[in-house]
């Protein structure tokens, strides 16, 4: 009776075993992977979609979105894409959020951006724009001025 109770245990066992031995020899060689390139694993940043920016622009979470937005431009630059509707989203949005002159640069921006992937309707409107917002955060300026 003792060795039929033994045999169950084991074989109950055996598979729990294989699974954790399965398991340390796959983490030693992914160790012994990164160990032998010198180097330690990063851990890969995740850019959001333009679709996560305008979710949570909807959703009110105007700062996520803004953040969103500013980690898609970096990554597009960095890719050298053009990120045209990223800078038009964010300019969008900072003038929503009552910052007239971050949307100007953001429209200025854009404009440099579009005279340099050779796209001179975007540069012009994207100008015309960062010009207007400009004179408007200047008034806004010069409004609180008289006020204080």
């Amino acid at each position: 009776m003792f060795d039929v109770r033994r045999s169950i245990i084991a074989r109950a066992a055996l598979p729990v075993v294989a699974l954790a031995i399965t398991a340390a020899v796959s983490t030693s060689a992914a160790a012994q992977h990164l160990n032998a390139s010198g180097r330690t694993a990063a851990v890969e940043k995740v850019i959001p979609t333009m679709l996560d920016a305008r979710r949570l622009a909807d959703d009110g979470r105007w700062r996520d979105a803004r953040d969103a937005y500013d980690a898609i431009i970096g990554d597009l630059r960095i890719t050298g894409s053009y990120p045209k509707d990223a800078l038009q989203e964010l300019a969008n949005l900072k003038y929503l959020m009552n910052d007239a002159r971050g949307a100007a640069l953001t429209w200025e921006d854009l404009g440099g951006t579009a005279e340099t992937f050779g796209d001179p309707v975007t540069e012009l409107d994207a100008r015309f724009k960062a010009a207007l917002l400009f004179q408007e955060s200047r008034s806004e300026e010069h409004t609180s001025e008289l006020q204080s």
